[in-house]
């Protein structure tokens, strides 16, 4: 198999640039621009006044964030080589290479990428492979010894040791695997005529890991880090597709991994009406471009991938990279045209998350929940946490992420946080007795199973049995959703309970929010109200429970810290002791 492939790596294409954009496709860029097609004019048009901005910042600097990180200075090296190169790569004027350069040369004089962090390493690696190949011939025989030894020194060399040293990168399945690998193998194409011995050697072994990730979309394209991290994960596949078949005119059969064509509609269907996204596990809500999505649409003919993307964002450079005549028409249809043709439903099976709605429209009611597994890669213990979205606002939110500088977040402390527990989720906390601390809220490792999913086109229905997070505070935990959106009733979503435990268990279930909270005398109803917008709660069942607001903080704040403050949010809880084997809840909001 190595042998193989360095075979073929030395057979790679000879001139550059061989990465990704070839001077062909920049070709019909700069045709649709001079025909005045809108779509390409708009994104060329800000892609330039981004490479303006450019020219007179100042130059990127060696910081480490947080006594860790050089990765942002590592992605903005990346989008200034992109933004610089391809403005210049249309326009032929010096200034835009003259800076990409002065901008290469500066990063290969750092003292390195810092390979401790190697997402940085990788990132940077890839900034200045791309900038050494798009602009080659712009360069001179010293700028490129300098350029070629830095990506050798500071990238590939320190690729290679990780795999001799067995960090936990090379044979993981989550999205640093994917990335790290990604960035070595941009390097190794960009170097590997003069380099080929290194290259020969990282490029086989990263080409032999990326499979375990890729791995992981399977089968239907959903990411079990959540969807942050689906976007930065698919940011470097698509790469990864893009320059091995630029530069060996294959991609070995990657990009037909099974889920992949349809791992696109992960993140559009993770994205409520209110253009935010059910930020589960270590996520954020805000949605921030992601340009490759106009490469998944042109790779499987999907023009709702592309669509989506040009709906709620403005093109650039990254945009410009992927630019097919195609987009034109896209873009002249209506978003509800082409959108409107998917299901208002969707179950992403191996990663056990959901999302329904009423409608596509930006009022339409929507709920998405979490049933992955407890103990991977960036999960919280948020089994059965959901948001809810209805008339243009956001009335159940998740935290999302917490703070990835707090003390041992990512090892033996991380399930002492408050955001990362279940009582800092949309979820249930069972306690067998007042007295009981908890040290995790949930069991993990743990996961689900998916009792029912229906879809009809009055209600949808989700049914899954989350036993497996409760194992150590009860028998059976099932929690339920209905969506109802007859045409002629007003939508409601419905979330059920049925909780089997030993009796005199204290039973909890929180639900955070952003609106106010005004409960109504009988404590069985609330209003949320953000604005002059509102929605109903009621309390099903119990029939002896009643609502109470508290504030989004730990039940015992000396054992739960709060590593970012929840300023804005507060919880709609209820509280009460099981007095029988079986408890139900049913929470209608309306």
């Amino acid at each position: 198999m190595k042998r193989g492939l360095a075979e073929r790596l030395g057979s790679i294409k000879v001139e550059h640039p061989r990465l990704g954009l070839s001077d062909a496709e920049v070709g019909l860029i700069c045709d649709a621009i001079e025909r005045g097609k809108p779509v390409a004019r708009e994104w060329f048009t800000n892609a330039q006044i981004d490479a303006d901005s450019y020219l007179s910042e100042e130059i990127l600097k060696y910081e480490i964030e947080g006594g860790l990180r050089l990765l942002y200075v590592a992605q903005e090296a990346v989008r200034r080589m992109y933004t610089l190169c391809l403005t210049y790569r249309i326009t032929k004027e010096k200034r835009y290479a003259k800076r990409a350069i002065d901008e290469l040369l500066n990063v290969c004089w750092f003292t390195d990428w810092n390979p401790r962090h190697f997402l940085d390493c990788a990132e940077m690696t890839h900034a200045v492979s791309i900038g050494y190949d798009w602009l080659h011939d712009e360069l001179n025989k010293r700028q490129r010894k300098v350029i070629v030894e830095a990506i050798v020194k500071k990238g590939l060399q320190p690729g290679l040791e990780c795999f001799e040293k067995k960090i936990r990168w090379t044979f993981e399945t989550n999205n640093w695997n994917l990335i790290c690998a990604t960035g070595m193998i941009v390097g190794c194409l960009a170097v590997s005529d003069l380099e080929r011995e290194i290259a020969n050697d990282l490029f086989s072994r990263c080409i032999d890991i990326v499979k375990l990730p890729l791995d992981q979309f399977a089968p239907d394209g959903g990411w079990f880090e959540g969807p942050a991290y689906w976007r930065y994960t698919t940011e470097y596949m698509t790469l990864l597709f893009r320059v091995l078949q630029s530069s060996l005119g294959t991609d070995f059969g990657l990009s037909k991994k099974a889920g992949i064509a349809e791992t696109a509609k992960f993140p559009i269907y993770m994205i409520g009406p209110t253009y935010r996204f059910f930020n589960y596990a270590d996520s954020v809500d805000e949605v921030k471009p992601a340009p490759h999505l106009l490469d998944l649409a042109n790779r499987y003919c999907c023009k709702q991938y592309a669509k989506f993307h040009m709906h709620y964002h403005n093109g650039a450079a990254m945009e410009l990279c992927y630019y097919q005549p195609s987009f034109e028409d896209i873009a002249a249809k209506s978003f509800a045209e082409i959108i409107d043709a998917w299901p208002l439903d969707l179950r992403f099976e191996d990663v056990n998350a959901f999302a329904m709605r009423s409608s596509w429209s930006n009022d339409a009611w929507f709920v998405a929940a979490n049933f992955g597994r407890n103990g991977i890669s960036h999960s919280q213990l948020d089994i059965g946490t959901f948001v809810l979205d209805a008339h243009g606002k956001r009335f159940i939110c998740d935290l999302g992420m917490g703070d990835y500088n707090a003390p041992g977040y990512f090892l033996n402390q991380r399930w002492q946080y408050y955001r990362m527990r279940a009582e800092g989720n949309n979820t249930l906390v069972l306690k067998p007795n007042d007295e009981t601390e908890l040290v995790t809220d949930q069991d993990t490792p743990a996961g689900t199973k998916c009792i029912s999913f229906n879809s009809s086109e009055e209600c949808c229905t989700a049914k899954y049995d989350m036993s497996e997070a409760y194992q150590s505070y009860a028998n059976q935990v099932v929690r339920e959703f209905e969506l109802n959106r007859k045409a002629n009733e007003k939508p409601s979503v419905i979330v059920s309970d049925k909780i089997c435990c030993p009796k005199n268990t204290e039973i909890y279930w929180f639900a955070h929010t952003e609106a106010e909270i005004n409960i109504l005398p009988s404590g069985r109803s609330a209003k949320l109200i953000i604005g002059h917008t509102e929605i109903q709660t009621d309390l099903l069942e119990p029939h002896d429970a009643v609502f109470t607001k508290c504030e989004a903080s730990p039940m015992n704040e000396h054992a739960t810290t709060m590593s970012v403050r929840n300023t804005g949010f507060q919880k709609l809880s209820i509280r009460f002791k099981a007095t029988t084997e079986i408890s139900k809840i049913t929470v209608q909001f309306s």
